[in-house]
């Protein structure tokens, strides 16, 4: 397992690809679909009314949830992209950009690029167009509300959707025949193999790390701490942030969903070293000191790499007192570096 570092242009060519694949399938099953009912043996008008009705039916239990999958994950990408361009996205902000976003695909009523083709009008209009081509009935789509959230039910690896939306079949029979229906969706999906936001937002370089759940399912020695280094992996934590608040890089803790990684500085050649702990929202930030983290930092026995080549393992690496407890490392503390208050200096031996 390697942690993956990818480019911008290949995360917009992921999202494309997958926005292609839900339409050739759309394509793919209606066509089906049309085959079946010309062959059946039921009479015009009943094979018309199965042919639709089951059509009704892919609408609730299949095609809305697949629409709802890509709508958000092209959010979530454009989000990334504005934020780099135009700053962070307030907490209190996050639930209406990201409605606004997922339904029109624009941000203040300006289109985003990761989602012009891809937020739920653009992919209901696709489903219409296809539904009228190939089946030859009309349906039309009105998304009403849609949000996402993460709480004790998702857990900390999945993302949550609730969506509201109103939709109207019609046969387009002599005889009228119509399905008008409302439904409230609410589905979830993995955030594993997901670009962290916090690196996107952070780091020096271009240096995109990958979502990966560490498997050490408590067995915290030094040599899985060390691999859990490696690979840059994921571990819930009650003080860390959530992945939807990585999504416009706040730093609060989450006690359902926080997740963290460790950094690497061996990964991430032109990332500086900080006097500060390696864990990855406290390192590019201030919230992990105080009561709650300890004033100190230290480096690790076994563990840490002094040395001034960069390549060393390990390098640099320093952990704060509350992660050296949640990793069963209190037995490898070694040079202690304290914050001073009122300087705003790291002061001591382990401050390398």
């Amino acid at each position: 397992m390697a942690v993956n570092n990818i480019t911008t242009n290949k995360r917009g060519m992921f999202f494309t690809l997958i926005a292609l694949l839900i339409v050739g399938l759309l394509v793919l099953v209606f066509s089906s679909k049309v085959d079946t009912s010309i062959k059946g043996h039921l009479p015009v008008l009943e094979r018309r009314i199965t042919s639709v009705n089951a059509f009704v039916s892919d609408i609730e239990n299949t095609y809305i949830e697949r629409m709802l999958r890509i709508a958000t994950l092209s959010s979530f990408n454009a989000m990334i992209d504005y934020q780099k361009a135009a700053g962070f996205i307030m907490p209190e902000q996050f639930d209406s950009v990201f409605a606004e976003l997922a339904l029109n695909g624009t941000i203040n009523n300006v289109p985003q690029a990761a989602v012009t083709e891809t937020n739920l009008k653009a992919l209901m209009k696709t489903l219409s167009d296809i539904s009228d081509e190939e089946l030859h009935i009309d349906a039309i789509f009105y998304p009403i509300a849609i949000n996402v959230f993460q709480n004790n039910e998702t857990g900390p690896w999945h993302v949550g959707i609730n969506f509201t939306i109103n939709y109207f079949v019609d046969s387009r029979l002599e005889t009228p025949t119509a399905w008008n229906r409302s439904s409230n969706k609410i589905t979830k999906f993995r955030i594993t193999q997901l670009e962290d936001p916090v690196y996107t937002f952070n780091a020096v370089s271009d240096f995109r790390n990958i979502i990966i759940a560490e498997n050490f399912k408590g067995n915290w020695t030094a040599d899985s701490f060390k691999e859990h280094i490696r690979q840059q992996t994921y571990r819930q934590d009650p003080k860390a942030p959530s992945y939807l608040q990585r999504l416009i890089n706040d730093s609060r803790a989450s006690t359902c969903c926080g997740i963290h990684s460790m950094i690497n500085l061996n990964l991430m050649e032109d990332e500086p070293n900080r006097n500060a702990t390696f864990v990855d929202y406290c390192y590019w930030s201030d919230v992990c000191l105080g009561d709650d983290y300890g004033n100190f930092i230290w480096t690790v026995d076994e563990i840490t790499n002094e040395n001034l080549e960069r390549n060393k393992e390990f390098y640099r690496f320093k952990l704060d007192t509350y992660h050296i407890g949640r990793y069963n490392l209190t037995d490898y503390t070694a040079k202690l570096c304290m914050y001073d208050f009122q300087t705003g200096i790291w002061n001591g031996t382990g401050c390398v």
